[in-house]
């Protein structure tokens, strides 16, 4: 029986083992990859929504009547205009230059 070629039990367990080890350890990386793209996903389309959000809300306050002043928002109230958001034609008393 000495001069039979061939892999023994335990040869075949060991390399079955390694084969089981790699497997599981690039299964695991691949697991986490999954899990930071779905995460990154997620994410975007948080910012996607919150852009639209933003985008449509401030179409709203132009339709509702604020106009806008270069840079900046105006809310016009009587006579005086005032500056809402980041006037950059602002007089020092925080009125809005006139067009």
């Amino acid at each position: 029986m000495g001069g039979e070629k061939g892999f023994s039990l335990i040869e075949l367990l060991i390399a079955m083992v390694i084969f089981l080890l790699v497997t599981g350890t690039i299964y695991g990386l691949l697991e986490v990859g999954r899990a930071n793209r779905d995460r990154s996903s997620r994410r975007s389309d948080i910012l996607k929504n919150a852009r639209v959000s933003i985008s449509l809300i401030g179409r709203d306050a132009l339709n509702a009547g604020l106009g806008s002043i270069r840079m900046g928002l105006e809310c016009l109230t009587g006579s005086s205009r005032r500056c809402l958001a980041f006037p950059l034609t602002a007089t020092p008393t925080g009125t809005c230059c006139p067009r």
